[in-house]
């Protein structure tokens, strides 16, 4: 089957692009940047000529309409991702407007499926209820959890008037070949915990961590199922910060002190983080959305059971564990240069 897939040069995007070659698709990726695709290419061991490679923006409704001639279905992984509020506006504006433009354009190309790459975050903040395919949206934290509420409210409405989209709701992604050259979120945030040996968290906070590999599978794998109005939930494991960081031990033999701290500190410290972003312009790596999300998980102790059995029975998720995943996280890390030898600990002798 053709597919087009948006969002090729980011680290779920890449391995989707990987990940669908793979089942014997054709990928004609949408990008805006070509020269970022194609380092994003080379990095999964492809060239150019593996895909079609067609120019296109978020921004410009046109040159996604066009992206979309001549292929059967999409996979639509790309919108802007940022946790900083210098970015708030280009969020709310973009996100929504280029998901409406990108179903609306598969409706009126006929088709035969669409997948939008949905999050976690449009169930935030959590009540510490269970969440399944049928659990409403909730407000969000911040512009970023705002923005993909929106687009999930679009992506549910074509659902409803009988458009052939499957969503997928991904957790926080880790792994190894991350394309961005300053890392996603999550790696960023493993990469830091290394770096720094110390630090505060909510030590209660449960994070839902998932292989960037399993998702991806399940992403193609909704191209082409029966079903054409599924929601996939692929949270992957829940666990405690203090988890994490007891993994992370494990697997480097570092010595790496976490603290726990009360959670108005770290509210006071993302609100903090906000003022000094917007009054400079220099990006700090929290602020008050990425602060909300270990706060407001701590206080209601996570959320409760997350039904991801469509997933698992449709394409066997998940298939790789979290110490797996984060070790070849680690480990891909050591070998790209974003950490030391004496950061990495024992991995940088293998």
């Amino acid at each position: 089957m053709k597919i087009a897939i948006t969002g090729a040069t980011g680290f779920l995007g890449s391995h989707c692009v990987s990940k669908a070659l793979e089942k014997g698709h054709s990928v004609r990726i949408l990008v805006r940047n070509i020269e970022k695709a194609k380092i994003a290419l080379e990095m999964h061991g492809l060239n150019e000529e593996s895909v079609e490679v067609v120019q296109a923006d978020l921004e410009d409704g046109q040159s996604l309409d066009d992206g979309l001639l001549g292929v059967e279905a999409l996979l639509h992984t790309a919108a802007i991702f940022s946790l900083s509020p210098l970015d708030a506006k280009s969020m709310i504006a973009i996100n929504p407007s280029s998901t409406k433009t990108l179903l609306s354009a598969a409706v009126k190309h006929d088709l035969k499926q669409t997948v939008y790459v949905s999050t976690m975050g449009v169930f935030a903040p959590i009540t510490g209820g269970d969440i399944d395919e049928n659990t409403p949206t909730a407000t969000g934290l911040g512009p970023y959890t705002k923005s993909k509420i929106e687009s999930e409210k679009i992506a549910r409405q074509f659902q409803k008037d009988g458009a052939p989209v499957n969503i997928v709701y991904p957790g926080g992604i880790f792994g190894p070949t991350d394309p961005n050259p300053n890392l996603s979120d999550s790696m960023g945030m493993l990469t830091e915990i290394l770096k720094r040996n110390f630090g505060l968290t909510a030590s209660s906070a449960k994070l839902a961590m998932v292989d960037v590999r399993d998702v991806a599978n399940v992403c193609v794998g909704a191209l082409d199922v029966e079903s054409k109005n599924a929601r996939y939930h692929a949270w992957g494991e829940l666990v405690t910060m203090d988890q994490v960081i007891d993994l992370v031990k494990k697997i480097t033999d570092r010595n790496i002190r976490f603290y726990s701290t009360p959670l108005f500190l770290l509210d006071a410290m993302g609100t903090f983080g906000e003022v000094f972003t917007l009054a400079t312009r220099i990006r700090l790596p929290f602020a008050k959305e990425s602060m909300k999300m270990f706060t407001q998980n701590a206080r209601v102790n996570g959320p409760g059971k997350i039904d991801q059995s469509q997933a698992n029975n449709d394409f066997g998720f998940q298939s790789i564990s979290l110490e797996e995943s984060l070790r070849d996280a680690l480990l891909w890390l050591h070998q790209a240069g974003h950490l030391t030898d004496k950061q990495s600990g024992k991995l940088a002798n293998i």
